[in-house]
């Protein structure tokens, strides 16, 4: 992410097989999406081994802000955390508390996880290293959380900022339009926010279009639509062709 210029997709069906898709496909990351869809945590394991053997770099986003959760969902060996409801900056703080080990937080520590390859990797790199390496994203997508947005940006341990548009769309009013100008204005000002902190920061993008601009601009990730709806859509361009459509 320090790098920028990352491209993800969503997955919300329970295929290694997609997942590997994507890998191959040239994704640098799919989103395990256990907020919305569905796959259950029982799924989580299969769909990050697949990420993982394939080339591409697992995130979940968890359902709720809930400390147990993420810290299995990082005991899996998933790269990074999304946690969504995020709304101020308690929210976040709780976030990064839950994701890090001590002295930087209050995560479970098991050495015998996914994410230490069972016990092999020594127990002090494990847990230095996964405070370095893996990313607690907060989510902000509600009238609230961009209010606060300059609070939760400063949270210290926060690594990145995700913002979408559907339930902010939803939460200004402006039901079953993402890209009216107000909720593009709001999700423009929290961009600017995130910057001005040195704060990474990633955007759920309505285009490719779009997806192209914003990493042009600076952001540091970008998503684009789910795996399951490109392989549908990629489907049904392949048979309106073959009928001559």
């Amino acid at each position: 992410m320090k790098r920028g210029g990352l491209i993800g997709t969503f997955v919300m069906v329970p295929s290694p097989d997609l997942v590997s898709i994507a890998g191959i496909a040239g994704f640098d990351f799919v989103i395990v999406d256990l907020e919305h869809g569905a796959l259950s945590f029982s799924d989580v394991c299969p769909l990050v081994n697949a990420a993982l053997a394939s080339g591409v770099r697992p995130i979940i986003r968890v359902p709720e802000l809930n400390s147990a959760m993420i810290g299995k969902a990082l005991d899996s060996g998933a790269d990074a955390i999304i946690v969504p409801g995020v709304e101020k900056r308690e929210h976040a703080a709780a976030a990064v508390a839950a994701a890090k080990f001590a002295p930087l937080g209050a995560r479970g520590a098991c050495p015998r996880v996914r994410g230490s390859a069972y016990g092999v990797r020594p127990r002090g790199e494990f847990y230095s290293r996964d405070n370095d390496e893996r990313a607690i994203i907060t989510l902000v997508e509600s009238r609230k959380g961009i209010e606060n947005v300059r609070q939760i940006v400063g949270v210290e341990g926060l690594d990145a900022l995700f913002l979408g548009y559907s339930d902010l769309s939803h939460s200004l009013g402006h039901v079953n339009d993402p890209g009216h100008p107000v909720v593009r204005a709001c999700l423009d000002g929290a961009i600017r926010e995130a910057k001005a902190a040195n704060v990474l920061l990633g955007v759920s993008c309505l285009s490719e279009a779009e997806a192209q601009d914003r990493l042009r601009s600076g952001v540091s990730f970008v998503t684009f639509s789910g795996i399951e709806t490109l392989a549908l859509n990629g489907c049904r361009d392949a048979v309106r062709r073959l009928r001559g459509g």
